[in-house]
């Protein structure tokens, strides 16, 4: 991104600025989604609580369209 953006921006070539911003946008939503790992140990903790109890804790995922 840094080494591409002023080129693109110096060949006046905004459309391509564009799309490297937006591609940019989805790249860093898909890090903050992965990257919640106090939330992760939390559920883990809970998992497990459960577990003991005899609760059987199915993972469950939201769809990419919803999030």
């Amino acid at each position: 991104m840094q080494e591409l953006l002023p080129e693109e921006i110096a060949d006046n070539n905004f459309e391509e600025c564009i799309s490297l911003c937006e591609s940019a946008i989805q790249m860093f939503r898909d890090l903050k989604r992965m990257h919640h790992p106090v939330e992760v140990v939390q559920m883990h903790e809970l998992a497990s609580q459960f577990l003991q109890k005899g609760i059987n804790v199915n993972v469950i995922r939201v769809p990419d369209h919803e999030s």
